[in-house]
């Protein structure tokens, strides 16, 4: 029996059982689940069937990109190397930035808005941007009385950013935030990134954040978290810097984001500005 599977004729027939999967019934097989999640008879069936837990089902499933993590899909690599496959790959799926959806006009708009009345507030001359991302939206902002240095750990991402954007008052450079050491200047802005580090790498970022001579720092931070969740980094979770195990004391500002990409679940994200000095420089407690 054995070897007739691997005959001609076994060979054969096991290459159209793949193709049929593939080709044939995953498509009949995805419509088929779409129509019946768009369909208000399918989901008054299901209340009836299981009354509130099909709500709790929905909500937990609401935005499956949250429980995604990227690092799943690259076992074994490193961190570059992850956050390289995620960029190569456009792993966030968004077709404006590669960066992801976080990085779109629309969801920085708030940002944008704000940002260069505050560097000049802060006397910011010397402006460090880590992770700097495709520059999606910072293209946009007036940079022109400043000294811009973007980062990033893509090496790719780098090459590609310096060849459009590079010149004049801008350079970018390949800066691992982990590993270290950062560039000095008056203000890091380091948005949406401590969010995929465990509490191990972000200790090791504050390590390296102290020796670089920066004077403040600009990063997320949601409000309204009462715990924070450690992680595998390259993982993605909400932080708030205010408590256990980070204890950041009130910020000097908060830039309130708007975000919408997780259909509002965030509006208590923000931009929050901090002096290096008053911060810890390593972690106590767990989240």
């Amino acid at each position: 029996m054995r070897a007739a599977f691997f005959s001609p004729l076994g060979r054969a027939w096991k290459k159209f059982c793949f193709y049929f999967r593939d080709k044939l019934l995953f498509p009949v097989t995805s419509r088929i689940v779409c129509s019946q999640l768009e369909s208000k008879r399918f989901h008054d069936y299901m209340l009836r069937k299981q009354g509130r837990s099909w709500l709790n089902y929905l909500q937990r499933v609401s935005n499956p990109l949250e429980s995604l993590s990227m690092i799943s899909h690259y076992e074994g690599f490193d961190v570059p190397e992850t956050f390289s496959q995620v960029y190569q790959n456009n792993s966030w799926g968004d077709s404006e930035s590669k960066s992801g959806p976080g990085s779109r006009l629309e969801e920085t708009k708030a940002v944008r808005a704000v940002l260069p009345e505050l560097l000049r507030r802060y006397e910011v001359r010397d402006f460090v941007d880590i992770p700097c991302g495709d520059w999606n939206w910072m293209k946009t902002v007036d940079l022109d009385s400043l000294c811009y240095h973007g980062g990033d750990i893509v090496p790719e991402l780098i090459e590609e950013n310096r060849k459009k954007f590079g010149g004049g008052n801008r350079s970018f450079e390949v800066i691992d935030l982990i590993a270290g050491p950062l560039p000095a200047g008056d203000l890091l802005l380091c948005r949406d990134c401590l969010v995929h580090l465990s509490f191990q790498d972000i200790g090791r970022f504050l390590e390296h954040l102290h020796r670089s001579g920066l004077r403040y720092l600009l990063t997320t931070t949601f409000t309204d978290r009462k715990s924070n969740d450690d992680i595998v980094t390259g993982n993605w979770r909400r932080i708030n810097l205010e408590i256990a195990p980070f204890h950041f004391p009130e910020p000097l500002e908060r830039i309130v984001e708007g975000s919408t990409e997780r259909r509002n679940k965030d509006s208590d994200k923000c931009l929050a500005l901090w002096e290096v000095g008053q911060l810890p420089k390593q972690l106590h407690g767990r989240g």
